[in-house]
């Protein structure tokens, strides 16, 4: 199971206090959060041309809640040349088109799913995709707690309805799930206060890495 850092900055110094660990945790790629007030009441700090003056940045892939995703794509795109993937909401207004926009820039894509969304939605966009990404809690403020057993339901019809996509699990992420995530058929989670409220970022990542290997 791939194990991806994720940031959730509430202005520059905490989002370059996160990047700190990037080159100490084995995965190559950080997960960057995008919140402007749009879709959910939170926001971040997510300023792309900032950002794409940091040296050594890792890859980066970004998730978008916001009703308008498209300009921030663009913005990031063009800025921070380490952007790999974009993760949308399955539910997004003119989904397709911006589907078609993100492949023209040769970006990877990812269809988020929140817990009141069913995995059907995806079904006509399955071929453009390689990830559907589920939500364990309802999206907004980092640090909740994991929905529970309405998330590994939408999890095993997930893998049901497309048993080759890679399916990952963003929120609520504590080690003593992660075992029964990756039986239900998880293959990466996404983490933001699982790692970053340990005492050693690094130590909790391996607890992560080992729990994943215990199928309850």
């Amino acid at each position: 199971m791939i194990i991806t850092p994720a940031i959730l900055a509430k202005d520059e110094n905490e989002f370059r206090d996160y990047l700190s660990f990037a080159h100490q945790l084995p995965d190559g790629r950080w997960h960057v959060d995008i919140l402007d007030g749009s879709m959910h009441d939170t926001t971040c700090w997510h300023d792309a041309n900032v950002v794409g003056d940091i040296p050594d940045l890792p890859d980066i892939e970004l998730h978008f809640m916001v009703l308008d995703p498209f300009p921030h794509i663009l913005a990031w795109h063009r800025a921070v040349k380490s952007v790999r993937r974009v993760l949308l909401n399955a539910d997004t207004f003119q989904l397709a088109k911006v589907i078609q926009q993100t492949q023209a820039l040769r970006l990877d894509i990812s269809l988020t799913l929140n817990p009141d969304v069913v995995p059907d939605i995806c079904t006509p966009y399955i071929s453009s995709i390689d990830e559907i990404l589920i939500m364990g809690i309802r999206p907004g403020a980092s640090g909740q707690k994991f929905l529970g057993e309405e998330v590994l339901a939408q999890i095993l019809r997930t893998r049901a309805l497309f048993p080759e996509v890679d399916i990952a699990v963003d929120g609520g992420i504590q080690k003593e799930i992660v075992g029964k995530l990756a039986k239900s058929g998880v293959t990466r989670i996404i983490t933001s206060s699982a790692l970053f409220k340990a005492a050693s970022p690094i130590d909790a990542h391996h607890a992560l890495q080992e729990a994943a290997k215990i199928v309850l």
